[in-house]
């Protein structure tokens, strides 16, 4: 299934379950980050009290039983140790889970070369124990057993202990568990609004650092041009991105089916929508340019979750623009050398998913506006 782990992290300890590469990755981005999230005490940015919270009431799990993509779409069940828990640890019993576009690449290709990997995506549950040192989350908020968090990293990298599977929904991508997850030190997580449902919440969560980005990249003014953009992170992205360019830019949406195009207008995320296959290039450029007075854009973000988008995104970029791939099927070596076969002088950034303060960011556009809040109801609730 969907619910499953590379390695276990608490504290200081580690023990790993996966190739030497990725746990090299993992151990530098933890010295990075060390003491910034569950031990914010010793960080100096936690300003909650003092007091250490007690664990839970009930057992904690000496096992973790996870289903191990061994080779592509084979699955082994497999059953490891869960470590003491320490001080600076928070134990999670998961209620629910999201799964992305790259679990789906993963498990049919192994694109990143990940096997033998564990998949799933950002998980939410119960806090049940904390160490003595837990007193805020990430972003210096108290957090106390009992509270109801989200998980904004992938499962992938959270030991996780399934005890039921309750439901799957293929159709939005997710699927309900009764089951254990421990957090890491180092990992991002956030506590769950009081203001709409948990199934709502994680339907925005899974796409959290699009429309973060989508705020924080362009400017005032700015042409703006967004493939993808009948998806979630496409709709985030635009509400994002019109409030940030202002009256004097434009944000432009494409899309492959024509029929998706006044829906998408009456939600008032795009100043214009073109219809375009973003396999295509030439077709894409075209049509993005036509709705752009013949201009090149200054930013462009491909949300869509299929190879070959990379010159899409591209070709329509101005010289000193910027192109955003939030999207997993991204080929560094298409769009590098893409680029540089046309001559085109972009920033990419590719694959970005997390920037500061992106879950609040992202939850705060359901609030704001009650199209897009009343679309996730309907179609990924």
């Amino acid at each position: 299934m969907c619910f499953f782990f590379f390695f276990y992290c608490f504290g200081n300890f580690f023990s790993c379950f996966i190739n030497i590469t990725f746990f090299k990755v993992f151990i530098k981005f933890k010295k990075l980050r060390k003491h910034n999230v569950i031990g914010c005490a010793d960080s100096g940015i936690c300003t909650c009290g003092k007091s250490a919270t007690k664990a839970a009431g009930g057992a904690i799990p000496k096992t973790s039983r996870v289903a191990m993509l061994t080779q592509k779409e084979h699955f082994e069940i497999q059953e490891y140790p869960i470590p003491e828990l320490g001080d600076d640890d928070i134990l999670v019993k998961v209620e629910g889970c999201g799964v992305c576009g790259t679990d789906v690449h993963e498990w049919k290709g192994d694109p990143f070369g990940l096997i033998p990997v564990v998949l799933g995506h950002e998980g939410t549950g119960e806090v049940v124990y904390t160490g003595k040192n837990v007193k805020c989350d990430t972003a210096g908020k108290p957090l106390k057993v009992g509270d109801k968090i989200v998980s904004l990293v992938s499962l992938s990298m959270t030991p996780l202990k399934i005890e039921k599977i309750l439901a799957v929904h293929k159709d939005i991508d997710r699927v309900d568990i009764v089951g254990q997850a421990v957090l890491f030190e180092s990992a991002l997580y956030a506590k769950m609004p009081e203001d709409m449902s948990e199934p709502l919440a994680l339907a925005a969560l899974d796409v959290a650092g699009a429309p973060a980005q989508a705020r924080k990249l362009p400017k005032e003014g700015d042409k703006v041009l967004i493939l993808g953009a009948n998806g979630k992170s496409g709709v985030l992205c635009g509400w994002e991105a019109m409030k940030k360019v202002g009256p004097n830019g434009k944000v432009v949406g494409v899309v492959r089916n024509p029929k998706q195009v006044p829906d998408l207008m009456e939600l008032g995320v795009y100043t214009d929508v073109i219809v375009a296959d973003c396999t295509k290039p030439v077709e894409v450029m075209e049509a993005a340019l036509a709705a752009n007075n013949g201009e090149e854009y200054d930013l462009s973000i491909c949300c869509v979750n299929i190879e070959n988008c990379e010159m899409s995104a591209i070709l329509p970029v101005k010289d000193d623009g910027l192109v955003y791939f939030f999207s997993m099927a991204t080929s560094f070596t298409k769009a590098a050398l893409g680029a540089e076969g046309i001559g085109k002088d972009v920033e990419m950034i590719i694959g970005n998913g997390y920037t500061k303060n992106h879950a609040n960011i992202t939850l705060d556009v359901l609030r704001e506006s009650e199209k897009l809040r009343k679309l996730f109801d309907e179609k990924y609730v």
